[in-house]
């Protein structure tokens, strides 16, 4: 049987799974990728010949100001190449000195959520939020929603189109963008659902874009059970007010 409120689109209740809360803790979690900016707090660890503890915002302006070396530009670097940066710097500026760079707390951003999910609005969320996550806060993507053609808009222009299919399916998360503020993520409306029925290993309404074929969902689907005639399918076809086997 069939959880209430479950449904039989692939995909859909991932965000029934997920772990539900308003906004996400606003904790280090992130990976050496993570882009700073306005907000984020640097905390510089130094022993050696300098034993001293920094604990910086980065400002509006993009910038650090540390005694003795001065105004470290990090916003948009990414969290490796900042801490290379700065340890260059210190070991430039003090012989001897070894330098440990954390990232203490992290800035919150503002994204706009619209189209097919369940709750479109305005959210406050962490900065080292991605577009799965900013779904899930938003009530996950409603029954007739696309989860293969998500909009990320950034400065007013689509910045990347999303494929969730990419991640949920190939566990493949290169596409699965990390969000900035300002970012606006608009769910279009899902056009092309096929079901793959008795026979295929998984039974789920998968959506297809308009070029794909019956071989797509059958990689969707993950193949024909062995038990199944791989060579004998009915396609079984919605038209005027009834179904008609093609």
């Amino acid at each position: 049987f069939r959880k209430e409120n479950s449904s039989e689109r692939y995909g859909i209740n991932l965000f029934q799974t997920m772990q539900s809360s308003f906004m996400p803790i606003n904790e280090p979690n992130f990976g050496s990728e993570y882009i700073l900016d306005y907000g984020d707090y640097i905390e510089i660890r130094s022993f050696g010949t300098l034993k001293k503890v920094f604990n910086e915002e980065i400002k509006r302006d993009g910038t650090i100001t540390i005694e003795g070396i001065g105004s470290i530009s990090l916003a948009g670097l990414d969290y490796k190449e900042a801490s290379q940066l700065i340890k260059n710097l210190f070991m430039n500026a003090y012989i001897g000195a070894e330098i440990i760079v954390n990232l203490k707390d992290i800035r919150d951003i503002k994204v706009l959520i619209t189209g097919n999910v369940s709750y479109p609005g305005m959210y406050t969320l962490s900065g080292n939020s991605n577009i799965l996550q900013a779904i899930n806060i938003a009530g996950g993507v409603k029954e007739n929603g696309s989860l293969r053609e998500i909009s990320l808009i950034r400065n007013g222009k689509v910045f990347q189109t999303i494929d969730l299919y990419q991640a949920l399916i190939f566990g493949d998360l290169n596409n699965i963008p990390s969000l900035r503020s300002g970012d606006s993520i608009n769910i279009k409306p899902a056009l092309k659902l096929v079901r793959a029925g008795s026979g295929f290993v998984n039974q789920a309404i998968f959506e297809l874009k308009e070029n794909e074929s019956f071989f797509d969902l059958l990689k969707y689907a993950g193949g024909i059970q062995r038990s199944s005639e791989s060579d004998n399918f009915s396609i079984i076809r919605y038209q005027g007010d009834r179904f008609k086997n093609m």
